[in-house]
């Protein structure tokens, strides 16, 4: 064999050696330090750190503070004026749209005419009142100076038939004693009597004219009578005049749609002038000029976990946030009690003048609520409790210690069955039973002896069945 031909070994060099094995250990160190300092950086995020937890909800609309107003006209007709536009502004009390209401403007007119005149009857009859006032005033006046003037009259009648009578008794005495004739005698009574008869005359005179003053008055009482029943039924025939006229504005009112308050038809059907258009029919939406809200429907299990003033992010639908950017809002009422398994949840946005899109009424999207900030090892706790909690509908354990020896029955357990459905104290006559469905294992108290001969004889009457 030919030494000279073969290779040489090569020769290990002792410093090359040494820098390679330092240079792994430098390495180790490097890669041991950083791990330490990762996992340390790892705990600090984990202990001092704070994660968002958010409900989201994708059922989330933006609306008005007040309700938006439906345009339709309140009885039916044929349109006689409609002045409208998609996304037309309009002030409150402005007129939307008008039905043909001339029918009921004629009538309206002519019940105003109406008015008219009756208020001109009552004012007439009030003169004619103030008349018969006056007059019977005068009336009562020239009454009472007759009455005085008879009185008159019977007073100086009363004295001259009191003087004759005197005389006449004078001159019967004076005839008795011869002093006077006969025939003078008789005169003077003649006179008395004549006397007598003008003061019974003057009396029926002064009689007279206080029935004729009573008279009077009993007729102009009749004339007031009458004046003021005229008037009532005026007054009556008036008021219904009235209640016509205002029956019949409101009837021209109802074929008016007045804007409710300052707004923007937000939604309008294809109407024209002469279309005939029901009662109630809606023909577009006005949506008023408000400040707006969001109004969000989240799971009934949120209402403990949403609170007033918890700050939340409103995506658009159909836009990706990270393109168009979201809106800021702030929970602003909760409601007090879930339905139908959701509960109503209002929120006023913050708008930024400088956003892409505009916030406005029936836009809709996603609305994530910050409900609270945990830290990610308390998180990661709670997922760990959460795995390992029992879950609700999980089935009873038997033979707990708290309760007693139990036995449950052999059978499938079902979710939402009672326990006292699968378990029953165990009593002296029946073993106690440990476990569920066909692997259940049966003690006793029984000697072992006694329990082996049950056994066998229950495995004898296994594979014999």
């Amino acid at each position: 064999m030919d030494i000279d031909h073969l290779t040489p070994a090569p020769v290990p060099f002792r410093s090359t050696l040494r820098s390679l094995r330092s240079l792994d250990d430098r390495e180790h160190r490097a890669l041991t330090l950083l791990g330490l300092a990762a996992a340390l950086g790892w705990a600090v995020w984990a202990l001092l750190g704070t994660i968002p937890l958010y409900a989201t909800s994708a059922a989330a609309r933006v609306e008005a503070e007040q309700s938006t107003f439906q345009i339709a006209p309140a009885v039916e007709g044929r349109i006689a004026r409609a002045d409208l536009a998609l996304a037309q502004a309009f002030k409150k009390g402005d007129t939307l749209l008008e039905l043909d209401a001339t029918t009921q403007t004629m009538l309206l007119e002519e019940g105003r005419a109406t008015i008219t005149g009756l208020r001109d009857d009552i004012t007439a009859l009030d003169v004619r009142a103030e008349g018969e006032r006056r007059a019977t005033a005068a009336e009562q006046a020239r009454q009472a100076l007759a009455i005085e003037e008879a009185v008159a009259a019977e007073r100086e009648a009363r004295a001259q038939s009191d003087m004759a009578a005197r005389r006449a008794s004078d001159a019967s005495r004076l005839l008795a004693g011869g002093l006077v004739a006969e025939s003078e005698a008789a005169s003077v009574r003649q006179e008395a009597d004549a006397r007598r008869a003008r003061e019974d005359a003057a009396r029926l005179a002064w009689q007279r004219a206080g029935k004729a003053r009573d008279v009077s008055l009993a007729e102009a009482a009749a004339k007031q009578a009458s004046i003021a029943a005229e008037r009532v039924r005026l007054e009556g025939e008036l008021r219904l005049a009235e209640r016509r006229r205002e029956q019949l504005e409101h009837d021209v009112e109802l074929r008016r749609v007045i804007a409710p308050a300052s707004g923007t038809v937000g939604e309008l059907k294809n109407v024209h002038v002469g279309t005939f258009v029901a009662a109630g029919e809606r023909l577009g939406v006005l949506v008023p000029d408000d400040e707006l809200r969001i109004v969000a429907d989240l799971p009934g299990e949120m209402l403990a976990k949403i609170r007033p003033g918890q700050r939340a992010r409103f995506r658009f639908e159909g836009y990706p946030a990270l393109a168009h950017g979201s809106v800021a809002a702030v929970v602003r009422r909760v409601g007090a009690e879930a339905r139908d398994g959701s509960v109503e949840v209002i929120l006023t946005p913050q708008p930024d003048p400088a956003a892409r899109l505009p916030l406005q009424h029936g836009v809709r999207g996603t609305i994530d609520i910050e409900i609270e900030r945990v830290t990610p090892a308390a998180l990661l706790l709670r997922r760990v409790g959460e795995v390992a909690e029992p879950r609700r509908d999980a089935p009873p354990r038997c033979g707990d210690a708290s309760s007693g020896p139990k036995s449950c029955r052999h059978r499938p357990w079902t979710a939402g069955r009672p326990r006292s459905s699968h378990c029953s104290r165990a009593s002296a006559s029946r073993p106690a039973t440990i476990g569920f469905g066909r692997r259940a294992r049966r003690t006793s108290t029984a000697p072992r002896s006694t329990r082996s001969n049950r056994s066998r004889s229950t495995s004898g009457w296994r594979r014999s069945r």
